[in-house]
């Protein structure tokens, strides 16, 4: 009964993409604003070549790729243990979960 693995991988790939993207636009609005305020800031000075600052777009889709993978990636794991069958969770007599370990938990501990 519920929503079936597939289902459940891909709203929370869905998700994570939403997240991911939204994370990018509001980098992009800082990065504008900052660029915006560095120039102002440095145009007072005699700062050589500040007419020139801006934001690359080769760099900029660069980051937008980048930021759309780790979205992906560090969701998919998750997604994937979310997915899985419900037959390794257990309950005892009065209702608590046993739980076996699972495989992604240790290296995500060891990747901090």
């Amino acid at each position: 009964m519920g929503a079936g693995r597939l289902r459940l991988i891909r709203q929370l790939l869905t998700e994570s993409l939403v997240l991911a993207l939204a994370g990018g636009i509001a980098g992009l609005l800082l990065a504008y604003v900052g660029v915006d305020l560095l120039a102002r800031a440095a145009s007072t000075t005699a700062v050589p070549r500040v007419d020139e600052v801006g934001i690359d777009g080769t760099v900029l889709g660069f980051t937008a790729l980048l930021a759309l993978a780790t979205g992906v990636i560090f969701d998919l794991a998750p997604a994937l243990e979310t997915g899985g069958s419900q037959s390794h969770q257990r309950t005892d007599g009065a209702g608590a979960r046993l739980e076996q370990q699972s495989r992604i938990e240790p290296m995500l501990g060891d990747s901090q």
